[in-house]
């Protein structure tokens, strides 16, 4: 028969204001299932001294929020919707279904340590491992239940638990532990409960945690993360780059340094369902949710969306994003959005990293005017007709991208080859093979008349004179304007390799004419290159005989 109140000298104390009773506690009565009363550590104490705390447990209905429990009134627990009970201050988690369980990692106090299917097991050792994993901030494995750390073995093995208890921290008691079936990649091993996020930046952490929404998870080896460690993870700074993301670093204007991911060539193939999957976010954490339209001749991984982003009926524009998050792809959650700031010019698109690896300009060798170093980990994505670091430049393709005009050039077809006719409307004209070459020097008289390339005009026009007094070009060019760079253009490599054919002529024309004077002048008179055939070595060969023949005063050889 329990008292309404405590009369003793030496009555039990109870927390926040929770009235003392006398007898013995029924948790049962409070509305705790009868398989957790029996074997839960927080329900063997029911009386201290014939004496109890009554915390009015059964108020706390499910969905509710934190209530307190035990003898004294010290636990505190939190009835999930489910009806699913959490200790030590646990949150409930949604799973992927209508259930909920436990998080273990965010306990109170927070420097104790729980576990267990409820977080009821108060952790008794902590244990080095004979590997690195993502177990939790501090890199230690922990077992409940009185279990003992072994060492030299597998991280499986690593809590010698007591008979009664089992699981990978003798959190279940013995029999009891459920199967961990999750797949899991890169050498991980499955766990049962949720997973510790504290080895990676809190961005990251937070990113994953939202995602979140099941009880067992997979403990990657240093390397790897993600519920089932199928990210690659690498250190950037102080956070870190996923998925294959290239760290980048430079000097913001305040001269601090500045790391980034680059994410071009993050991407992965190992979904289950074996098809490619890319990356963008800060950290590359953000995996394609769907493949958009990619224009003709353009890469259609380049053009995806992240987080649920609906695509843009423009092919080149940003994904709609849902309501949590933002940026060119959905890549970012809006709390760490990040600004896309190049000022892209004609309709183009600024994005995240370096610029894609293939376009439907890859057979053409734009001139090198063009390939400006781009932005910091952005780029501008140029519609059609457009290219630059700032979609800046027109150009014009001329068949099968067999050659290309810039500048409001038009392409003319001659036949056999294309050629450009440059535009001379603009308020600055332009001349070049690709009419690339913008004017640097005016010549009076005619805005047709000028020069590039810091060529300067020969002399002055009068206004009557419409011609084009020509240029004096600087050291490597030459043309009518200036316009041809003999390092790069057609027509300068034709004279370079022009002249090294005249060379090579000289060359083999002098070769023949020094072996023909050889055997001109050795052969016919029977001697070797050397100049060493012998008497005797002209009759062994066939040679004929000389015979002597004397005539007015001197002695010849005659030979027969």
């Amino acid at each position: 028969m329990n008292a309404d109140s405590c009369t003793g000298p030496n009555s039990l104390s109870c927390a926040s204001g929770y009235k003392c009773k006398q007898g013995e506690k029924d948790f049962i009565a409070s509305g705790f299932p009868t398989a957790m009363v029996k074997t839960l550590p927080v329900f063997e104490i029911n009386n201290l001294g014939n004496e109890y705390c009554d915390c009015n447990e059964s108020s706390n209905a499910p969905g509710g929020g934190l209530g307190m429990t035990g003898v004294g009134c010290t636990t505190m627990f939190q009835r999930c919707p489910d009806k699913t009970v959490c200790f030590h201050g646990a949150p409930c988690q949604k799973g992927s279904e209508d259930n909920y369980f436990c998080d273990c990692s965010k306990t109170f106090p927070s420097d104790v340590t729980y576990t267990g299917e409820h977080c009821e097991y108060q952790v008794t050792a902590f244990c080095d491992t004979p590997e690195e994993y993502d177990i939790s901030e501090s890199g230690k494995w922990n077992c409940a239940n009185g279990g003992t750390c072994q060492s030299d073995v597998s991280i499986v093995d690593t809590c010698d638990c007591p008979n009664d208890f089992e699981g990978l921290h003798c959190e279940f008691m013995k029999g009891t532990a459920p199967r961990c079936d999750l797949t899991c990649f890169n050498g991980g091993i499955c766990k049962i409960g949720v997973k510790n996020y504290d080895t990676v930046s809190p961005q990251l952490r937070e990113y994953f945690e939202q995602n979140d929404g099941d009880d067992t998870h997979c403990v990657c080896p240093m390397g790897f993360t993600g519920r089932q460690c199928e990210s690659s993870i690498s250190d950037c700074g102080p956070s870190h780059c996923l998925n294959g993301g290239e760290c980048g670093k430079t000097l913001k204007s305040s001269g601090n340094e500045y790391f980034y991911c680059n994410c071009g060539n993050a991407s992965s193939s190992s979904t289950p369902e074996g098809t490619e999957i890319k990356f963008a976010g800060n950290a590359c954490e953000s995996s394609s949710s769907t493949f958009c339209r990619a224009p003709p001749g353009f890469d259609k991984l380049d053009f995806y969306c992240t987080n649920g982003g609906v695509c843009a009926e423009n092919s080149g524009g940003w994904c709609t994003c849902p309501a949590d998050y933002s940026g060119p792809r959905c890549e970012f959650l809006v709390q760490y959005h990040t600004d896309c700031n190049m000022q892209c010019a004609n309709g183009g698109t600024c994005l995240f990293g370096d610029e894609p690896t293939t376009t439907p300009n890859d057979d053409l060798d734009f001139a090198t005017e063009l390939l400006k170093e781009p932005s910091v980990n952005m780029h501008c994505r140029c519609p059609d007709g457009f290219i630059g670091n700032y979609c800046e430049t027109m150009v014009e393709i001329c068949g099968e991208s067999q050659h290309y005009c810039l500048n409001d050039g038009m392409c003319v077809d001659n036949g056999d080859e294309y050629t450009c006719e440059c535009s001379l409307d603009d308020l600055t004209p332009h001349a070049g093979e690709h009419c690339q070459y913008a004017a640097t020097d005016i010549c009076e008289g005619t805005r047709l008349s000028f020069c590039t390339n810091n060529g300067k005009c020969k002399n002055v026009t009068n206004d009557t004179n419409e011609g084009h007094p020509g240029c004096v070009c600087d050291v490597g060019f030459n043309g009518e304007y200036c316009e041809y760079d003999l390092n790069h253009s057609p027509i300068g490599i034709t004279l370079i390799k022009d002249i090294l054919w005249f060379y090579v002529i000289i060359f083999l024309f002098t070769t023949l004419c020094f072996i023909m004077l050889l055997i001109y002048y050795y052969l016919p008179r029977g001697i070797n290159i050397a100049g060493m055939v012998s008497l005797s070595e002209s009759e062994e060969y066939g040679y004929p005989e000389e015979e002597e023949v004397e005539a007015e005063g001197f002695t010849s050889v005659t030979i027969t």
